[in-house]
């Protein structure tokens, strides 16, 4: 016997119900998690850059932060801009896959801009399709001679680094803007160093002092400080300076090297124009710090030092360096507070520096035997075997022979007499 079951009132329509809510749900989702990607929910707001000098060597000079910027949007993915907001990293898109770009704007070379980075570029990334600058390892990247050179190569040096503040990347306390706040005896951007940069710079008197073509440039240097009593800082490294009546050498980060080179006091800003005598001391240092911890090397010493942003060129406050130090790498050993025991390079005179040729401006030179020293002693900065701190005035106190009287020399006692090189000394004292 057969029986005939009645027919299911509603069925499909049910199915097709679930089925649309089902996936008017999913596409909900979708479009939620895809702007919130694109809001940089999920993605690096801020990150730190610090750029190799091999190819290019005012590279370093746009090392520093760069923050997530929305109103940016290139090729489906968000840019990342400095301070000034000329530079840039960038995504294009390139088939199925794509690449993050770096460079800066600017009217040298014609990249006025950011449409026209994904051709005029200084540094790239390997095609990647993933969502996130991150992705890409930085010992990946590429980097060129010039944006317009096609001849692209394995940069030599690259790090780049989220730093959204949480506790793994900052030492001090993370505020409500993201940044990372020091707390008592901690210094840097991420508050990595415990001890306070020295106060007083000489150098190791068992080599010569820095000298330069014609000019003798200071070995001594005293920390800047500016108006808040704070150290002054560049870079996240302190600046250091000798001030003299109308020219002031500075050593100053880059962005991986110190340099060392002078400042024409009658052209730097709230200096400019004025009788230096009528400034005392302590004005002259907080208005020069206030001037170097703003200042852009590039934007505004090499372009207009040059004419590289398409007007005449003018004379700017700042000499082209002299010297140029090792590198300080963020992350890793060579990581330093200071320039004291870094080696030294003269910045070679002979390049020709010519329009839209700035490339090789801080090309390292001839080396130097001159190594910086903390001229005050302290429990940080102890003196050599031949001397002994006196710790409240800072000065390292030498030993000498009872008999003849010859003692240690030199800012830390480093300089033995010529009785310990002989095994001729007698009983040693302070």
């Amino acid at each position: 016997t057969r029986f005939k079951l009645p027919p299911k009132k509603g069925g499909r329509w049910v199915r097709r119900l679930i089925y649309l809510v089902l996936t008017t749900i999913m596409l909900g989702m979708y479009g939620i998690i895809w702007n919130r990607q694109r809001d940089g929910v999920y993605d690096c707001t801020r990150l730190q850059v610090q750029f190799g000098d091999g190819y290019i060597t005012t590279l370093p000079v746009f090392s520093g932060y760069y923050a997530y910027t929305r109103a940016e949007y290139h090729d489906g993915r968000p840019s990342y801009l400095d301070k000034d907001g000329r530079g840039v990293f960038r995504y294009c898109i390139h088939m199925e896959s794509g690449y993050w770009v770096f460079n800066h704007l600017n009217n040298t070379a014609n990249v006025k801009s950011i449409k026209d980075m994904c051709t005029d570029y200084l540094s790239r990334s390997p095609y990647t399709p993933g969502f996130s600058i991150m992705d890409t390892p930085s010992n990946t990247w590429l980097t060129k001679r010039s944006s317009k050179d096609k001849l692209e190569f394995p940069v030599d040096y690259f790090t780049i680094r989220c730093m959204d503040c949480d506790e793994t990347n900052c030492n001090g306390v993370c505020g409500n803007n993201g940044e990372c706040i020091c707390q008592n005896n901690q210094y840097g951007d991420h508050c990595q160093y415990v001890d306070p940069p020295c106060p007083k710079t000489s150098y190791d008197h068992r080599e010569p002092p820095f000298v330069g073509a014609g000019l003798f440039y200071s070995s001594e240097y005293e920390l800047l400080f500016n108006r808040n009593g704070s150290p002054a800082f560049a870079f996240g490294r302190p600046i250091y300076i000798f001030n003299a009546h109308n020219v002031t050498d500075v050593l100053m980060n880059f962005g991986r090297r110190y340099f060392m080179f002078s400042l024409r006091k009658g052209l730097v800003p709230g200096l400019q124009g004025t009788d230096l005598t009528t400034i005392n001391e302590l004005e002259q240092r907080a208005i020069i710090a206030q001037y170097l911890e703003t200042v852009h090397p590039f934007y505004d010493w090499i372009e207009p030092e040059y004419g590289y942003n398409g007007t005449a060129a003018t004379l700017g406050p700042a000499t082209r360096p002299a010297f140029v130090s090792a590198p300080l790498d963020i992350g890793t050993a060579s990581d330093s507070i200071s320039p004291l025991g870094l080696a030294w390079w003269r910045v070679d005179p002979t390049v020709d520096v010519e329009f839209n040729e700035f490339y090789d401006l801080y090309i390292p030179g001839p080396a130097v035997e001159t190594t910086l020293v903390c001229a005050i002693c302290s429990h940080i900065h102890p003196c050599s075997v031949g001397g002994k701190c006196n710790f409240t005035t800072g000065v390292c106190i030498c030993a000498c022979d009872n008999n003849t009287g010859v003692c240690f020399a030199g800012p830390t006692c480093e300089i033995e007499p010529p009785c310990v090189q002989n095994e001729t000394c007698h009983i040693l004292h302070p």
